[in-house]
């Protein structure tokens, strides 16, 4: 599948929400934070994605829905290091929404969040989904 195919199917499932899609090496603002929190270090950087579905939250704050790593074949190391990578951002991903008011506890039950990767002509994609209280 090309970058401009892609986009057509992703853009075409989002056709009724209030999405964007961000390519390249691009790092989501709540991505930063966490790494920021968790590290103690305030100039620390999130992790860069190639791909992000993201749409607005209530605020008007852009929230990532998706995020997406490409790499040329399942085989490489980068792929493997994708994997751990497309996983901490689905959590983080997550985590907004566990830890905003504006959805009810019982919807929250319900939450779980997608990541993609693409190498080669394969695909995997996963789902994060916390299964326990206080794990955000």
């Amino acid at each position: 599948m090309s970058f401009a195919s892609g986009t057509l199917v992703l853009t075409t499932g989002c056709m009724n929400c209030t999405g964007r899609l961000f390519w390249g090496d691009t790092v989501s603002s709540s991505s930063s934070l966490e790494k920021k929190y968790q590290d103690g270090n305030d100039s620390a950087i999130g992790d860069k994605v190639d791909l992000r579905v993201c749409t607005s939250s209530p605020s008007g704050k852009t929230v990532d829905l998706i995020n997406v790593e490409f790499a040329k074949d399942t085989n490489s190391n980068k792929f493997y290091a994708d994997h751990r990578k497309v996983l901490r951002e689905a959590k983080v991903n997550a985590d907004f929404f566990y830890r905003n008011t504006f959805m009810k506890p019982r919807e929250k039950r319900n939450i779980s969040v997608p990541c993609m990767q693409i190498g080669g002509i394969e695909g995997h994609e996963s789902e994060v989904q916390l299964v326990d209280n206080s794990l955000c």
